[in-house]
């Protein structure tokens, strides 16, 4: 995502819209899905996103806070988890998995998550 423009989280409509410096709206990624899929713009889909960061690499960090899950988005637009289960709460998972839905992040200067 060049560094003039904007994202934004759509909660009406589950995904991360771009918005440039003259104003147009543009999908970068997502869109409803219950099945929380990684992938290429429209081919990921969100449930909640919420949250957003941008890390020193100019990815987009993204909380997707209905699935409890952290994403990541490239700025190709390529979707993926780096957090969480999508499991959490069925208590079959012994994978890592947030408590509570994850709402917000913020990365550092150098890019470290928090």
């Amino acid at each position: 995502m060049p560094s003039c423009s904007r994202g934004v989280t759509s909660l009406d409509d589950f995904d991360v819209v771009k918005i440039a410096p003259d104003g147009t709206r543009s999908t970068l990624a997502g869109q409803y899905g219950d099945d929380n899929a990684d992938g290429t713009s429209t081919a990921a889909h969100f449930i909640g996103p919420h949250g957003l960061a941008l890390d020193a690499g100019g990815n987009l960090v993204v909380t997707d806070a209905s699935a409890g899950l952290v994403r990541q988005i490239m700025p190709a637009g390529v979707v993926t988890t780096i957090a969480g289960h999508p499991d959490r709460h069925s208590g079959l998972t012994a994978e890592p998995h947030f408590g509570a839905s994850p709402a917000n992040v913020v990365t550092s200067r150098v890019g470290v998550m928090r």
